[in-house]
């Protein structure tokens, strides 16, 4: 498996509220699937970004096009292929608080 990072750009403020209710449960399903690995708002606004596991940019490609967000014009995206290194007392398996 190999991790992807997506950066997901507001282009469409005003629009946004009409689909974050659907655009959060889909990251939410993907994420409890174990397709994305995390995911979250930028707090300055600019948009979010999530972490995606598969097998190829391909792939995170068609997650990432059925985004409510993306779909209906709300975000940009840009997919970047994350050759991700973890500090020694993190583990990948690991769950933080609030995470479910």
């Amino acid at each position: 498996m190999r991790y992807y990072i997506v950066f997901l750009q507001t282009i469409d403020a005003a629009g946004a509220s009409q689909y974050q209710q659907a655009h959060f449960e889909y990251q939410s399903s993907l994420r409890l699937q174990g397709v994305i690995f995390a995911h979250g708002r930028l707090t300055d606004g600019w948009g979010g970004v999530a972490v995606y596991r598969a097998g190829s940019e391909a792939d995170v490609r068609l997650y990432v096009e059925e985004d409510p967000f993306v779909r209906n014009g709300i975000r940009s995206y840009e997919i970047h292929e994350w050759d991700m290194k973890l500090a020694p007392d993190v583990s990948v398996g690991a769950r933080e608080e609030g995470t479910k």
